[in-house]
């Protein structure tokens, strides 16, 4: 596994392709990039238990653009199988290496497309810009407020308390309305008459019984 790509050499049968290999240049053009198919591993022990990794790889040509390599309109790539790259450093290190895919050109047989693929459970998260998150906190030290001078007059504004675009008209009490307010019970009009002589009757009453012990 490397750079979240698992490698196979190009002689290991699987149904899996496993074995293409991209590397983007480091001379004058940084935007080239170099297409090749997997052929070794190598390991590099070091003292200290420190290890490097070597790819062995077979190169296209993709020097010259029309015979070792074409981009067609889609923007895919596609090499020449018959063309190899005129290089002497077959070897690359393997933290350098993406993976590629080759398809079949269905017309041109000599030719392979490129098809370019992402790491399995690796995703590109947008960079957080460090900027944004050091800024200083902002703080208004001055409140401008809006002064009206004494010269300075307001414009009248004139509210009407009744509606001008509707007729008046006149409501009537219904013959329901005068009913309720018939039965409705007023304490400060309750006619205390009625108790009052229920009252007189008593002490009348009262007087009565008294006389009759004393005769």
């Amino acid at each position: 596994m490397v750079n979240g790509f698992r490698f196979h050499t190009k002689e290991l049968v699987r149904k899996a392709q496993n074995s293409g290999v991209l590397v983007r240049g480091d001379d004058s053009d940084s935007n080239k990039e170099y297409y090749g198919v997997l052929e070794d591993i190598y390991e590099l022990r070091y003292v200290g238990n420190r290890k490097v990794h070597l790819f062995k790889c077979h190169w296209w040509d993709v020097a010259r653009l029309g015979r070792g390599y074409k981009i067609d309109k889609y923007g895919f790539t596609s090499v020449n199988t018959h063309c190899a790259l005129n290089t002497n450093e077959p070897f690359v290190l393997a933290s350098q290496c993406e993976q590629v895919f080759y398809l079949k050109d269905m017309v041109d047989k000599d030719w392979l497309v490129v098809v370019k693929t992402n790491p399995r459970d690796l995703f590109n998260m947008p960079e957080v810009e460090e900027t944004v998150m050091n800024e200083e906190v902002y703080q208004q030290e001055e409140v401008e407020c809006n002064i009206l001078c004494p010269n300075d007059h307001e414009p009248a504004i004139h509210v009407s308390l009744y509606r001008d675009d509707v007729e008046p008209q006149t409501v009537l009490r219904t013959n329901d309305q005068e009913n309720e307010e018939d039965n409705f019970i007023n304490d400060n009009q309750t006619d205390v008459s009625g108790s009052e002589e229920t009252e007189e009757e008593l002490l009348d009453d009262d007087d009565g019984e008294d006389s009759d012990e004393y005769f």
